[in-house]
């Protein structure tokens, strides 16, 4: 890598610094802060997300500057390895400002059916990060195309399962999660509490969401105890059931 330069980062008439002489030099300047983003949206009137929420008070300070979308993300945890997963940060920034700005989703996207969850907690659409660059190192263009192909094969699988059509007809109730998991909108009670506000016992015939869902497996699947999606699963391989083979 001795020899590895950055021509984009060349000034002009200036031979282009090698990319540890970049690198450092990026390594030197100061964090950018929200005066920064306000002087970018000053100068650019077209689409503008800001990336890296994962507070209320942030988002809608980005609404405050104008932005037409944010992500929530903790960009990989690379700043702080104990920040929340960006699946349990979502809801609530929904819940604040979901109406005035679109809201997605970025960190943790492996599968199909974690787009499934993002989209049902609210998000208007997930970015897939390294994935694609799988498929590009594996194959390609080729590559890159079978990585969506899996992506869009795991969703029309998640949505099958959970008796949807579509993803328009996703609803937070779709995701069985701790009721913990999503602090901002679900508050702790030693009987159930539906995510849409009404109080209710487990098993109460008059429940909605004891409904049942099909299963593969040849049996009914509960919405509160056992189910297809669950949002812990974001990010997390599969375990394989049953007797080792």
């Amino acid at each position: 890598m001795p020899g590895l330069l950055t021509p984009n980062m060349a000034q002009p008439g200036e031979k282009p610094p090698t990319f540890f002489g970049a690198y450092y030099e990026w390594m030197q300047s100061p964090l950018p802060d929200w005066d920064d983003v306000a002087w970018l949206r000053s100068n650019w009137d077209g689409p503008f997300m800001v990336k890296g929420v994962s507070r209320v008070d942030d988002a809608k300070r980005v609404v405050d500057l104008g932005a037409t979308a944010l992500s929530v993300s903790n960009h990989g945890g690379n700043n702080l390895d104990g920040t929340p997963a960006p699946i349990r940060a979502l809801p609530a920034v929904v819940d604040a400002v979901g109406d005035q700005i679109e809201v997605l989703l970025d960190g943790g996207v492996r599968r199909g059916s974690d787009v499934v969850k993002a989209l049902a907690l609210g998000a208007r659409a997930v970015m897939i990060g390294r994935a694609y660059l799988w498929g590009l190192a594996a194959e390609g263009q080729a590559g890159v195309e079978n990585v969506l192909d899996v992506l869009r094969g795991g969703i029309d699988s998640a949505l099958l399962a959970l008796g949807r059509s579509d993803v328009s007809e996703l609803e937070r109730s779709d995701v069985v999660a701790p009721m913990t998991s999503f602090e901002g909108w679900v508050s702790e009670s030693r009987r159930h509490r539906h995510w849409r506000g009404t109080r209710h016992r487990r098993g109460d015939r008059r429940c909605s969401c004891e409904r049942r869902l099909p299963s593969d497996r040849g049996r009914s699947l509960s919405r509160h105890s056992r189910g297809p999606v669950r949002a812990g699963d974001v990010g997390r391989p599969r375990r394989r059931r049953g007797p080792p083979r």
